[in-house]
Parts: C-alpha cells; structure tokens; sequence
C-alpha cells in the first residue's frame, strides 16, 4: 500500500505500508556499523534505521532497517537474509512530506487522537517537512490510521478545527 495525499494549501503526505528488518547483534561498540555497512555496501538505501537495546539484557541490542532498493535490484531480501536480518511481522507505516496541518493539529497530535494500539513510534519534523515510523499491534490498527490520517489531513482548515472540538468534547 501506497498513498499520497496531499492537505490544502500543503506539501504532499505520503503513506506507506512497510515491513521492518530486524536483527539482534552485540551491544558492543562498532557492532552496530558492521551490521550495517554490509547493508549499505550493497547500495541499499536505509531511510528507516533503528537501534535500541535489548529490554531485559544490556549486553544485546537491535537494529531495524527498511531498505529502498534501487529499482533494477532484486536480490535485496537475500542479502538482508545473509546479514543475518529477518522480516518483523509487524505492521508498520512510514509518513513523509510536508508538515500535514500547518497552522492546525501537529502530526504528532493527530497520532495521539488515533483510537489504536500502537507499538512504538519515531517522529520528527525538520523545516516543515515530517517523517514518522509507526508500528502497530494489528492490521486492523493500521488500516483505522491510514484512513484517520487521510481524512483528517485532506480536510479544510474549518473542518479540522470542528473536527477538534468534536474530538475534545468526546473525552470529558
């Protein structure tokens, strides 16, 4: 799944469905650039890069990786699988491109008013233009968020701000 939209008077939203790599290594130093420069080595882009460390053993981390191949190459899921990485059964979107509601809700506000279990998150936004990764506990949480962030970020301004007041009365 793919989506663009793109909010008024904005820069376009793009949605993605991704699958994250994900492989456990040594939490010891330059392990982390060893797992992966094979990766880059190859000329795999890594737009979604993470490491964080084992939750219960502080020796061990992660790092997840969602590669963008180039378009001729197809032989990138066996060198993940050669790096040691395997795919996560996790639904996961990646959003990029303009900040979705300049002037109204933030990104990060709309992704807390979402009624959907999420698993973790990354966002940020850097002179207007927003990235986030946001893994959720089903595909059902998934779909609910892509089609709340395509509504919420394709209406006008008015509506948003009704929208708003609907929202913040409902929770008292």
């Amino acid at each position: 799944m793919n989506i663009t939209v793109t909010p008024p008077q904005a820069m376009p939203l793009q949605i993605k469905k991704i699958t994250l790599w994900r492989r456990e290594i040594n939490a010891d130093p330059g392990v982390f650039a060893d797992a992966i420069t094979s990766l880059t080595a190859k000329g795999l882009d890594l737009p979604v890069l993470l490491r964080y460390r084992h939750p219960t053993d502080k020796r061990r981390a992660f790092v997840e990786v969602y590669p963008q191949p180039s378009d001729t190459d197809d032989t990138w899921r066996a060198d993940l699988r050669a790096a040691g990485f395997v795919p996560r059964h996790v639904p996961v979107l990646l959003i990029e491109g303009g900040h979705p509601l300049e002037g109204g809700r933030s990104l990060a506000k709309i992704i807390a008013s979402l009624k959907v279990n999420i698993m973790f998150l990354a966002t940020q936004v850097i002179d207007g233009r927003c990235g986030a990764t946001i893994g959720f506990e089903s595909e059902a949480d998934a779909e609910e968020a892509v089609k709340s962030l395509t509504r919420m970020t394709t209406e006008a301004p008015e509506e948003r701000r009704s929208l708003e007041v609907k929202e913040s009365h409902a929770h008292l």
